[in-house]
């Protein structure tokens, strides 16, 4: 493999792992339990970073964020060196941060960013297509073996990662937590009462768009709607629908939607849900009574 040799004297800074006042802040922000719970494993500042701490190279374009363009599978695990500074034509200082390739050799992200600006950020630089393994071993050390329940249906196959269609709000035990995606870096391995098995892409940390709250929850959310009948309920875990349902039942089963028309005739009152894959619901008086 062709990688980007680089010579001279090292400047940058090494720190020690540190929690420093802004880790505490954003447990403190952390709301629910599940929130909390994912604070443990947000991604880490450069601050944080180490010396020989692990990093995992992703996707098709894995060497498209070092300098040269290398020629990475996916997958290769790169050792993380250092930062140091490097001084630009015009006189502007940014950070280099090095890597080494198992099989010796040296590759560099470019910053455009001074070191000590990314120092003091609590969040981690961005490096594409680059997962930091340390996240990913504290997610698998908080999460593997707990009886968890899922809040979403769209599962990915475990054996080639392909999206499919699960169920959802069904308790699962989560097997181990492995590398993801550059976009989701953790990827949730579980599986079901009766065997089955999948996996969820996720965010690292607290509230993201696709974090751990907002794909497992703790307790079981059907002790929360003690007024939805056995049958609903088992219709609302398959994403399936029947007349007769609520509003409230509908929106557990398909998701809320925000194109909704209203209308009244007589004592009626009609609501037409439409979803962006064509399908519509019907409600009176907030009963569904038909639907395609």
């Amino acid at each position: 493999m062709t990688a980007l040799l680089l010579t001279g004297c090292f400047t940058g800074v090494e720190s020690t792992p540190k929690i420093t006042y802004k880790d505490v802040e954003r447990q403190n922000a952390a709301t629910s339990e599940e929130q909390r719970l994912a604070a443990t494993f947000q991604p880490r500042p450069l601050s944080r970073w180490r010396a020989g701490d692990s990093f995992m190279a992703v996707g098709p374009q894995a060497g498209k964020g070092f300098a040269g363009n290398p020629s990475i599978t996916s997958g290769t695990e790169l050792r993380y060196l250092g930062a140091r500074e490097r001084v630009w034509v015009l006189g502007d200082s940014v950070a280099e941060f090095l890597f080494a390739t198992p099989g010796g050799d040296t590759l560099v992200n470019n910053s455009a960013v001074p070191l000590e600006t990314l120092m003091g950020r609590d969040t981690p630089p961005e490096i594409p297509f680059l997962i930091d393994l340390r996240s990913v071993e504290e997610a698998d050390r908080a999460l593997a073996g707990r009886e968890l329940y899922l809040r979403t249906n769209l599962w990915n196959n475990p054996d080639d990662g392909s999206y499919t269609r699960g169920r959802k709000f069904i308790p699962v035990t989560i097997e181990r937590v492995l590398p993801g995606s550059a976009t989701h870096p953790l990827r949730v391995r579980f599986a079901t009462a009766d065997g089955t098995r999948g996996e969820l892409l996720m965010s690292a940390g607290a509230s993201a768009s696709r974090g751990f709250d907002a794909l497992f929850s703790f307790t079981d959310p059907r002790s929360r709607h003690p007024e939805i009948t056995d049958e609903h309920w088992a219709l609302i875990c398959d994403s399936k629908i029947t007349n007769g349902m609520t509003r409230a039942e509908a929106r557990l089963a398909l998701g809320p939607t925000s194109e909704i028309d209203r209308g009244h005739s007589h004592s009626t009152a009609y609501e037409r849900w439409s979803y962006p894959d064509g399908r519509y619901l019907i409600f009176e008086d907030g009963v569904l009574v038909r639907h395609n």
